[in-house]
């Protein structure tokens, strides 16, 4: 159970860290345009 739960943790702060990594891409390509 302990280790069910920390994997969704981990992949949680996978979604988030791609989220603004795509974010930050989308920003980066305003600021190029």
């Amino acid at each position: 159970m302990r280790v069910e739960r920390k994997t969704h943790r981990g992949a949680d702060q996978n979604d988030c860290f791609k989220n603004f990594i795509k974010l930050s891409w989308e920003r980066h390509l305003l600021r190029v345009a």
